[in-house]
């Protein structure tokens, strides 16, 4: 914590912890999946080996992505269904019912989860995040929301890890 009195030694990159949303009332609710706990995602730097030649070596930086949670979310979904996070341009945690959050223009980076749902999954996402704060692409303080098929089910804001 900021106190410096936590027990809990630095990991490193990022986390965010994404707790339920729920669900507006009706007589569907349940076949809509839904979160039944919180899930975290972890974002860190990953260092991938590219081509090597004769004379170089190419190193590609991505960052990794660690989802932890996963078996606790429910689908009754008959056919799957894809999973993504979005990490929004803004920490705003307020809800909107028309969804402006999900336009693109407020998207800052989005991704999709595998199609496994076991309880944890690592996986690169291809692409290297600014892990920082501020500016353009920094991630820190952003709010982090993961869908199924189109809906909000669960959300949180970026912090350090």
């Amino acid at each position: 914590m900021c106190n410096g009195e936590s027990t809990r030694t630095s990991q490193g990159g990022t986390i965010a912890i994404l707790k339920p949303i729920t669900p507006i009332s009706s007589s569907n609710d349940e076949l809509r999946p839904c979160l039944q706990r919180e899930l975290s995602l972890r974002l860190s730097p990953s260092s991938s080996s590219g081509a090597t030649t004769t004379t170089t070596t190419t190193t590609a930086t991505t960052t990794k992505a660690t989802i932890t949670g996963l078996s606790n979310f429910h689908s009754t979904t008959s056919k799957a269904t894809e999973s993504y996070f979005i990490i929004h341009r803004t920490g705003d945690l307020r809800h909107d019912s028309q969804n402006h959050h999900l336009e693109d223009s407020c998207i800052l980076h989005t991704f999709k989860v595998p199609g496994n749902t076991i309880d944890q999954v690592s996986f690169c996402l291809g692409k290297e995040l600014d892990l920082g704060v501020g500016g353009d692409e920094g991630v820190i303080g952003r709010r982090v929301s993961f869908l199924q098929g189109g809906r909000v089910l669960g959300e949180g804001v970026m912090g350090w890890n």
